[in-house]
């Protein structure tokens, strides 16, 4: 399941998201894309506020980057060609003139364009996106713990063991299709067995028919106790609660 765009389709948007207003859509996509993209390529956080389609919103951000921030009478210390090139190209025509050439360019616009023309648009996969920013909301919350991916599953550990678990899932469900985390929750609770400890959650994108966590509890782990599982519907916001 694919989100983002591509120039010579539109925009493609998963079901859960498809029924929202541009505004809302662009934000969930920010947040999305900017976990799973270095810092010089990140789309600031209020751009979403411009009401703009998505593909409009990345050129919007191009156009800020190529603009001279103060004037300066300083000799320029370098000179990156490959970024010159690419950005040129952009200003005098259109994406599809920007050249292959061999380097690679410097310039945070020229990288983003570059982005662009390699995708053909700025399109990712849905569930690799919200794996990754639930990832980076955890690992920013618990800076004192080891955060850490293993078999799709995203770890906390302190002091050697395991404290909780988290599997990311890509689906829309709700209480009346509850059936549609079985794999999920299966998976959760053979994590538990497996690794002793007493918390797991499996989170879903929240949706307006999952607003409220849904407790599962059984008896299980290696220590005879009540294992505690709750499928989480998880806001995508860039806020660290």
């Amino acid at each position: 399941m694919k989100f983002g765009f591509l120039l010579d389709i539109g925009e493609i948007t998963p079901n859960i998201f498809s029924k929202l207003d541009r505004v809302k859509k662009a934000k969930i996509f920010i947040n999305l894309y900017n976990s799973c993209v270095e810092d010089e390529l990140k789309i600031p956080k209020n751009y979403y506020k411009f009401g703009l389609g998505l593909q409009n919103i990345f050129l919007k951000r191009v156009d800020e980057l190529c603009k001279f921030k103060h004037q300066s009478f300083k000799k320029p210390t370098s000179f990156c060609v490959a970024s010159n090139t690419i950005i040129h190209a952009f200003k005098n025509g259109n994406l599809d003139e920007i050249p292959v050439i061999a380097g690679t360019p410097k310039h945070p616009a020229a990288k983003l364009l570059m982005l662009l023309k390699s995708q053909n648009g700025i399109c990712f996969d849905a569930d690799i996106m919200f794996s990754q920013f639930v990832y980076d909301k955890i690992r920013k919350k618990h800076l004192d713990k080891n955060v850490y991916f293993q078999d799709g599953i995203i770890f906390a550990e302190h002091n050697g063991r395991k404290i909780f678990g988290v599997l990311p899932s890509f689906k829309e469900i709700s209480k009346d299709r509850f059936h549609l985390a079985n794999y999920e929750i299966a998976r959760a609770f053979k994590a538990l067995d497996e690794n002793g400890f007493d918390r797991m959650f499996v989170v879903f994108p929240r949706n307006t028919n999952f607003l409220k966590h849904i407790e599962v509890n059984t008896c299980c782990g290696n220590y005879g106790g009540e294992a505690r599982l709750k499928l989480v519907p998880y806001t995508i916001v860039h806020n660290v609660f």
